[in-house]
C-alpha cells in the first residue's frame, strides 16, 4: 500500500494479535457496522465515495406529454402518448405525435389521460437495505451485497451493460474515504 497508512496498519495489525478474539471480533464488527451506516448514508446522499454525486438518470422522452389509455369501438384497450389538443365544440380530442402524425379520439372513449412526469426519485437507495455485515470467526469481517441483488448492484458500481443492453454509469455503493478509513481505526483502538 502507498496510501500513507503503513505505519497505521502494521501498529494495528500487531494490537489486533494482542487482542483475545473475543475482543477483536466486537473491534471489528463495531468498525464495520460504522462502515455499514456511513454506506448507506452515502447511496441516500446519492454520492460517490470521493464526493462526487451519481451522475443523473436518463429521463424519457415522453417527459413533459399525455399518455391516454383509450377503449375502441370493439372495446379492446390501446395506450398513445403525445400532445393533447381539445376542442369546446366536438366531442373528439386530438392527440399529435412526435413525428407530425395526429389522431382523433372520441372524448366517450378516453378511459384515462395523464401527464408524464420527469423520475425525480433518488437512484439506487433500495440497494441499502440489502448490505450485509458478515463475520468471518475473529479475524476477519466484510460488508457485501445480499446474493439476490449483487449481479445488479455489480453493474451499477462499476458502470457495467445489463443485459437488456442498457449501459449503466458507475456509481459507487460500497466503498470508504480516508477520512472514514481513519475513524473505522480509531473506533477499533476504542476512541471512536
Amino acid at each position: 500500500m502507498s496510501d500513507g497508512f503503513d505505519e497505521v496498519n502494521k501498529a494495528l495489525n500487531e494490537l489486533m494479535a494482542s487482542m483475545r478474539p473475543g475482543e477483536r471480533k466486537k473491534a471489528i464488527r463495531k468498525a464495520l457496522t460504522y462502515l455499514n451506516k456511513e454506506n448507506k448514508k452515502r447511496i441516500t446522499a446519492q454520492k460517490n465515495v470521493d464526493g462526487s454525486t451519481y451522475k443523473v438518470r436518463k429521463q424519457s422522452v415522453n417527459v413533459g406529454k399525455t399518455r391516454v389509455l383509450y377503449r375502441t369501438h370493439s372495446g379492446e384497450e390501446q395506450s398513445y402518448v403525445g400532445t393533447l389538443k381539445t376542442s369546446r365544440r366536438s366531442n373528439s380530442v386530438k392527440l399529435v405525435f412526435d413525428d407530425g402524425g395526429s389522431i382523433n379520439l372520441s372524448k366517450d372513449g378516453i378511459i384515462s389521460k395523464k401527464k408524464v412526469r420527469a423520475n425525480k426519485k433518488k437512484m439506487l437507495t433500495g440497494f441499502r437495505k440489502f448490505i450485509q455485515l458478515k463475520m468471518f470467526g475473529a479475524n476477519k469481517g466484510v460488508l457485501n451485497i445480499k446474493k439476490g441483488a449483487s449481479p445488479l448492484a455489480r453493474a451499477h458500481h462499476f458502470g457495467e451493460r445489463l443485459k437488456s443492453g442498457a449501459d449503466l454509469p458507475a456509481r459507487q455503493l460500497l466503498g470508504m474515504s480516508k477520512e472514514q478509513r481513519l475513524k473505522a481505526i480509531q473506533i477499533m483502538l476504542g476512541e471512536g
